[in-house]
């Protein structure tokens, strides 16, 4: 394509020769108005000896068209595999490349964008398949969709370019969908406390009637509860323990409904403690006293008390009261009103001093059989008259001492049951250089498990529960010995974290434990038991069918098992007497909340492009196309327009005078002549 322009450089400046033109004209004006004999020769000349000062040149522009980019969006989101969309979504694809691809003056784009991340954003994808195309280069955007896309602009500036965005829709109009749409539930809440989110089930065909819905809870354990259609339903969930917790809610499908995917959701609520308060009460000063303090105070998320006395009451004081700077310890509050508020109380080295009435004493043992938490770091006191075994905890404790201190240096190693027990497992690595310990209590089991054998292989660590809650006992004061520099340490910050996590119920620490994890379409289990093992687990899909899935030997106490799902959805896993849920594929809640095709979303904004949307059923396919200009109409009832700009590159130049200057003189010489014989006549 060629492109011609006319330009003009005059031989004297543009001033002089606008003077000179503006002259030339008065005196060819003046003789016109006096008639003249011969003015219209002398107009002649004058005009070709301005025209041979003004050297008018044509400029010839070799052009090679630039095409204009359209830009066709495949969306290729879950909702997109419902039914045949995708095969429509294909065809229709096929379609418009076929149609446009013997136009010269356009290039064709195709993306496809799949699901995976929150929603379907396909004007992400628009941004960044035409970031190397100048606004004015692209002709149009073709969205082949369902219409449920979550990232549309609020503006139609915001896209970069002025082109119509036209909407080509798979489905069809008035589909129907039965589903569950969760708002307000939190990722995070506090142990102790409940979270509270709404759930709606939404039916478009069926508002306000009444349908069950199937609730499963923590443990398998399977309850159900009315909601009416269309009305949000507020639901608690009380957080018992750290970790995550997760909630199965689901309504039985009906015949015509696009999918149940959306059927069923999950909350998963990562219970977390907001503070762990700690009460500690000792009994001697001691040097694993010190190293107790230093490893909760350098916690900042735990609130420590601690209780300790430095003189017993009988002995006297001669200093008088108003030079003390001390106030009465606060007791009875801690022992009794406010006991419950704690989530762990420590005794380290404590024995009867006259100080805590038996009374506190019981009350610590019924508040861990209501749930609460209690280590005892026993001392030597433990096996003499005034032990702990002698109060009501007696109940509780786990070992009875045999009156004995062993008191020689010995080397603390696990027992067979602490070898496969998650508290003390892994423990071993590095256990050939653990140090010796030089003092424990001789005591005889009598509830629960010995994980850690200390001298003459007498129970060094015991961990037993007791009602609702759990105990912890060491019969050694020594661990401290192991954070001396030097040779000769131990894990004892990362024994007794464990051991602390464990009082405090954390998942991961349980004995037996079922948990199921998702990569894609693949659930991987973990099965943990120190005392039952397991071959195979059964694995339910949201279907109701049942698959045995073998278990394979890991480490110590645990087994693991991977397979591929077939169904997505909500999976249940059996083993024994645990359970526990996988949820596979339909994780996306924003593509979930609605799957029905719906111009809705995308209306406003392709109008304000000016594009149009259009419906594949109503035209047996996409409508054809048609090349506007700007400000033009961009879509019609059955057809859709492509803006082209008519950009161009120029590849070669070339200039010719447009008369020649010798022809110019000629002319202006012949035009003299000829006026001249004129009046000479």
């Amino acid at each position: 394509m060629d492109g011609y322009t006319l330009t003009f450089a005059p031989l004297l400046p543009w001033g002089l020769f606008a003077a000179m033109t503006a002259a030339t004209a008065a005196v060819l004006g003046l003789g016109l108005r006096k008639r003249s004999s011969g003015i219209g020769f002398r107009t002649l000349a004058a005009a070709a000896l301005l025209l041979a000062i003004a050297r008018p040149t044509v400029t010839a522009e070799q052009r090679t068209e630039l095409a204009d980019v359209v830009l066709v969006v495949a969306d290729a989101s879950p909702s997109q595999q419902l039914g045949d969309r995708a095969a429509a979504t294909s065809s229709a694809v096929q379609a418009i490349q076929d149609e446009l691809a013997d136009d010269g003056g356009l290039e064709v784009r195709a993306v496809t964008v799949a699901g995976g991340g929150p929603g379907t954003n396909l004007f992400a994808a628009v941004r960044s398949a035409v970031a190397d195309v100048p606004p004015d280069g692209v002709a149009g955007v073709v969205l082949v969709t369902d219409g449920q896309v979550h990232d549309v602009p609020e503006d139609a500036s915001a896209l970069g370019f002025d082109a119509p965005v036209h909407a080509v829709l798979t489905g069809a109009p008035g589909e129907r969908d039965r589903r569950l749409v969760v708002d307000g539930a939190p990722r995070y809440g506090i142990v102790g406390e409940a979270v509270k989110f709404r759930v709606t089930l939404l039916d478009e065909a069926a508002v306000g009637q009444a349908e069950p819905v199937r609730i499963t809870v923590p443990g398998g354990h399977v309850a159900e509860r009315v909601l009416q259609v269309g009305t949000p339903t507020e639901f608690e969930l009380p957080l018992e323990r750290a970790g995550v917790v997760a909630v199965a809610l689901e309504v039985a499908a009906i015949p015509d409904e696009l999918t149940p995917d959306n059927n069923r959701v999950v909350i998963h609520v990562n219970a977390v403690r907001d503070r762990l308060r700690v009460m500690l009460v000792s009994g001697e000063p001691s040097m694993g006293l010190r190293h107790w303090r230093n490893l909760l105070q350098a916690d900042p998320a735990v609130d420590l008390v601690h209780f300790t006395i430095l003189r017993p009451p009988t002995k006297q004081d001669a200093t008088p009261v108003q030079e003390l700077s001390l106030i009465p310890f606060p007791a009875r509050e801690l022992f009794d009103a406010n006991l419950d508020d704690f989530h762990l109380v420590i005794f380290d080295r404590y024995h009867l001093r006259g100080i805590l009435p038996p009374q506190y004493l019981s009350n610590i043992a019924e508040y861990v059989v209501r749930g609460g938490a209690l280590l005892d770091i026993a001392g030597p006191s433990y096996a003499g008259r005034f032990s702990l075994v002698n109060t009501p905890l007696r109940e509780i404790l786990p070992t009875l001492p045999a009156g004995e201190v062993i008191e020689r240096p010995f080397v603390p190693e696990l027992s067979e049951a602490g070898q496969n027990h998650p508290v003390t497992a892994g423990l071993t690595a590095g256990a050939a250089d653990w140090g010796p310990w030089y003092r424990m209590v001789r005591g005889m089991p009598v509830k629960g498990e010995s994980l850690m054998w200390g001298a003459d292989g007498w129970p060094l660590l015991q961990l037993s529960r007791v009602g609702e809650g759990r105990v912890a006992q060491l019969l050694s004061d020594q661990s401290w010995v192991w954070t001396r520099p030097g040779p000769g340490g131990g894990p004892r910050a990362e024994l007794l974290r464990r051991v602390v996590h464990w009082l405090m119920k954390e998942p991961d620490l349980e004995e037996h434990l079922l948990k199921a994890t998702v990569s894609d379409r693949r659930i991987d289990v973990l099965y943990r038991s120190v005392d039952t093992p397991l071959r195979e687990i059964t694995a339910v899909a949201p279907s109701g069918a049942s698959t045995t899935v073998p278990l394979g030997p890991a480490a110590a106490g645990t087994a693991i098992a991977s397979f591929e799902a077939n169904e997505a959805g909500l999976w249940t896993l059996q083993g024994g007497n645990l359970s526990a849920t996988a949820l596979v594929g339909a994780a996306d809640a924003l593509e979930l909340t609605e799957m029905r095709a719906d111009p809705g979303p995308l209306e406003a904004f392709v109008g304000a492009t000016g594009g149009g949307v259009f419906w594949l059923v109503d035209h047996g396919g996409p409508p054809p196309f048609r090349p506007v200009m700007a400000g033009q109409t961009a879509a019609g009832d059955n057809w859709l327009g492509l803006r082209r700009h008519g950009r161009h590159t120029v590849t070669g130049l070339a200039q010719s005078p447009l008369l020649p200057w010798p022809l110019l003189l000629a002319l202006a010489v012949g035009a003299l002549f000829l006026a001249w014989h004129r009046e000479a006549q």
